[in-house]
């Protein structure tokens, strides 16, 4: 699963910091969404909600509450 956060949000900084410590078995990949190199592999990601809202792509794009809860089932604590 790839997450796609807002970098300049020192929150969202953090909380994906914390997210690639507990993620042993590498299941989750993060990726800045104010980075332009990261944007244009992202197809389809709708830009506006995703600066408003962590997004992830997992085969269909979800943002919010429910991106948290598919990284939550990843982690192994």
């Amino acid at each position: 699963m790839t997450i796609y956060y807002d970098n300049y949000c020192p929150n969202c900084t953090r909380f994906v910091r914390i997210v690639s410590k507990f993620d042993w078995l590498h299941l989750i990949t993060s990726k800045q969404l104010r980075n332009t190199q990261h944007i244009t592999d992202a197809i389809g990601i709708d830009e506006k909600l995703a600066k408003k809202q962590m997004a992830s792509f997992d085969g269909t794009w979800s943002y919010g509450y429910l991106t948290l809860f598919k990284i939550f089932l990843r982690l192994p604590i």
